[in-house]
């Protein structure tokens, strides 16, 4: 039987679907026994299913099912089938967590292979995507279908040989490096993965890749980072630190800085002349890098570099930088060596390197929050799976306290009294300033615990598996650790199973439903609980200094400084929704760019790779240096066009609409460029601009 209350997206004729699933795996397994070793699997396995009518998806479903039950000794549940033919038709699936979303992935997947389909398991770290590859190369076996792991670090031609697999598995950028990468390409033998091998794309933790990356790009550089002139961004910053809070207005929501009629009368001042555009938008990144990003909570100091903290994630990004001069001001903030970023030569965001497959799905714990994105902006369904066994996870109340300390202090107190009933705690929290926060205040209360930050996802799943043991202790940001499940003995169920206890609310209810998540595994009994302070970022900025005046917080106020949350309940709702709407109109408005430039760029490597792919074309090397330093040029004119959308007065006008308007100009100047340069056989391709 399945439970999920009335949350059940499923129709009845998918009920109707598994059933048949089911009946023809008893069949299916009748039939097996009486086999006595008279053929091998693989003849068996591929004999079946090679005599079943093109059409019958329950008999496929039904015989893929039992290899899985001879291989790995897994009978899937009926709402595993349900959900691979989910995957299989293109939707999005919400499962929560220790549910079998790798088996269902396995399912699809094998599948699709036997339709002939070339299909790739997305998931968002080579940990992951080797363990799936190494448990399931058995089922894939007696069909005779050829699988991979696909790694970063593999060799130019084991790629080539891997790319020629039915079925692969990798993590979320590598297939998308390697397409940018053959996009470059000077020779046809250089090209590892195009257009024609992506075919179809299962995404393991669709949310974090979907919409957590969305504007994120994959980009590739044409030379490594060097040192810059650093006066002028040094000279900003000095300014910066000098501004006060009546010099600017700071919107904490969108993290935007503008200056006040006093801040520009301060900064005329100090220049006693007019200064110019590119020093303005200096100081207004020095602005930013001050008063809106934080050391420990936004990015670390990691051997004299800025290394960013992926927000939703809380891992660290050491291969990403900020745009738009923005890493540069953090660095001149910090004392450290100022880099300049590389010249991008080719990007892509995951939205747009997704649709170049045929088909995609994708699924994840927690999906159905955010369904309006995910169909706005990639079409596609999101479906909740119902559960195997009831959901038994106490959702207890939230608590709220004045202040963080005082948040902290009770925190630790209820970790502390779980310890002495030995059950396990899981402590979550979204940032790794508040984590290590939490770390040391258990360190000085002697508590043994483990903590995981998501800096090491091999090291997280082993630690993780260990969180549900009796009285043990586990600090975990946000990923850290996700896609390995916490398993409980009988005994921690008798104690009410594992405890998550949550150190604030996410701007996101999705990444609230994926602490919730990690406990109540397959019907185990379990709780969650968030702890917050008007103090965290959540309210801080959701709550304006008026409506913390209008907040009666002594009449709330306990004794021992927590405060009671009915009212207080509203207002994170009301600060979820706001921050939601504001993630959605910043990843809109960033499609919208994109869009433009990923339009060109699909334009411009069309005509690219006529040059590449015509053998008799003796000058193929010249023209495609031609064309790629005049593509490089082009990047950087639409690069400072952005920025200059984002920061002039328009008027009337959006910035978009603006932008799109000039773009289209840099356009017909780049391609009227390329056809003078290839008739005038102008090696250097610059027409004079750096």
């Amino acid at each position: 039987m399945c439970f999920l209350k009335s949350d059940n997206d499923v129709s009845k004729k998918e009920w109707a679907l598994a059933k048949k699933i089911e009946k023809n795996f008893s069949v299916y397994n009748t039939e097996y026994k009486d086999k006595k070793n008279v053929v091998s699997d693989e003849q068996w396995f591929r004999n079946k299913y090679d005599h079943i009518k093109q059409q019958d998806k329950a008999k496929k479903l039904g015989l893929i099912g039992l290899s899985i039950y001879i291989k790995m000794k897994i009978i899937p549940y009926k709402v595993q089938y349900v959900a691979a033919n989910s995957l299989i038709t293109g939707k999005i699936i919400e499962m929560r967590t220790g549910e079998g979303k790798s088996l269902v992935s396995l399912i699809a997947s094998t599948y699709l292979a036997l339709e002939k389909r070339k299909v790739y398991n997305i998931t968002v770290n080579d940990y992951l995507a080797k363990r799936d590859y190494l448990l399931n190369q058995g089922v894939f076996s007696v069909f005779n279908i050829k699988s991979s792991f696909l790694s970063g670090n593999d060799s130019y031609s084991e790629k080539k040989d891997i790319y020629h697999s039915q079925v692969i598995y990798s993590n979320n950028s590598t297939v998308a490096f390697d397409y940018l990468r053959s996009l470059l390409a000077h020779r046809d033998e250089s090209v590892v993965v195009d257009e024609t091998l992506l075919d179809v794309a299962l995404i393991d933790e669709a949310d974090s890749i979907l919409l957590d990356d969305a504007q994120t790009p994959l980009l590739i550089s044409d030379s490594k980072v060097s040192k810059i002139e650093a006066d002028p961004l040094i000279l900003a910053d000095l300014i910066a630190k000098n501004f006060s809070k009546k010099d600017m207005y700071i919107d904490l929501q969108r993290k935007s800085v503008k200056l006040s009629e006093h801040g520009l009368s301060f900064l005329n001042s100090f220049f006693n002349k007019k200064i110019n555009q590119n020093f303005r938008w200096r100081l207004r990144q020095a602005l930013i890098a001050n008063y809106l990003y934080r050391g420990g909570t936004d990015y670390l100091i990691r051997n004299g570099k800025v290394v960013l903290i992926d927000k939703n994630t809380g891992r660290l990004s050491s291969d990403r930088r900020l745009t738009a001069g923005l890493h540069q001001a953090i660095e001149a903030k910090e004392g450290v060596e100022i880099l300049q970023d590389s010249d991008t030569s080719i990007s892509i965001t995951y939205k747009n390197f997704f649709q170049l497959f045929n088909m995609y799905s994708g699924m994840t714990g927690t999906a159905y929050s955010d369904r309006k994105q995910l169909h706005d902006f990639y079409q596609k369904k999101v479906e909740r799976i119902p559960t195997n066994f009831p959901n038994l996870v106490e959702h207890l109340p939230n608590r709220y306290f004045v202040t963080r300390n005082g948040k902290y202090n009770a925190l630790i107190d209820e970790v502390i009294k779980a310890k002495n009933h030995n059950q396990p705690v899981l402590v979550g929290s979204t940032t790794e300033f508040e984590a290590n926060k939490i770390h040391q205040l258990l360190v000085n209360k002697n508590m043994e615990h483990d903590f995981l930050s998501a800096v090491n996802v091999e090291k997280e799943a082993s630690i993780i598996k260990k969180a549900g043991h009796p009285g043990h202790i586990t600090i975990a940001t946000t990923m850290a650790g996700r896609g390995t499940d916490i398993k409980i003995t009988d005994y921690v169920r008798k104690l009410g199973g594992l405890k998550v206890i949550v150190s604030t609310r996410s701007g996101s209810m999705r990444v609230d439903q994926q602490f919730a998540g990690r406990t109540g595994r397959q019907g185990d009994p379990g709780s969650v609980q968030f702890y917050m302070s008007l103090e965290d970022k959540l309210l801080a900025v959701y709550l304006s200094n008026h409506l913390l005046k209008k907040i009666n917080v002594e009449k709330w106020q306990k004794n021992d400084g927590e405060l009671q949350p009915r009212t207080l309940n509203k207002l994170v709702h009301m600060a979820q929704l706001r921050t939601q709407a504001q993630i959605y109109g910043a990843t809109q408005e960033s499609i919208k760019f994109d869009l433009i430039n990923y339009q060109q760029m699909q334009s411009f490597f069309k005509s690219r790779n006529k040059v590449l792919h015509d053998a008799n074309n003796v000058d193929s090397d010249f023209e495609l240096k031609v064309y790629d330093q005049l593509w490089l040029n082009h990047i950087k004119k639409l690069k400072l066009l952005k920025q200059e959308a984002m920061f002039i007065n328009l008027g009337q006008r959006t910035p978009i609409t603006w932008y799109a308007e000039k773009a289209n100009q840099k356009w017909k100047e780049l391609m009227q460029n390329i056809e003078e340069k290839l008739k005038e056989k102008d090696i250097d391709g610059t027409n004079g601009e750096k």
